[in-house]
């Protein structure tokens, strides 16, 4: 049986876990901030960052989701 995914190794999936989640936290600071700066959106329903950008609550946001949007690190 061939596969067509490609082999991770272990030190590749450290390496994009931990980078999902410093762009996890970085979320995190953007919503804490938005929120503590209470930029409620009411049309949108949301908390927007400065520039009007929407801030999502991180707590929605899985850490194997994440690894899978961020391009994968070649070793």
């Amino acid at each position: 049986m061939v596969t067509t995914e490609p082999v991770v190794t272990e030190s590749t999936y450290n390496r994009e876990r931990c980078l999902a989640q410093r762009q996890k936290k970085k979320i995190y600071e953007a919503y804490k901030e938005a929120k503590k700066a209470k930029r409620w959106d009411p049309d949108r329903e949301c908390y927007l960052d400065p520039k009007g950008n929407i801030c999502i609550d991180p707590s929605t946001i899985d850490v194997e989701t994440l690894m899978k949007a961020i391009p994968s690190v070649e070793e």
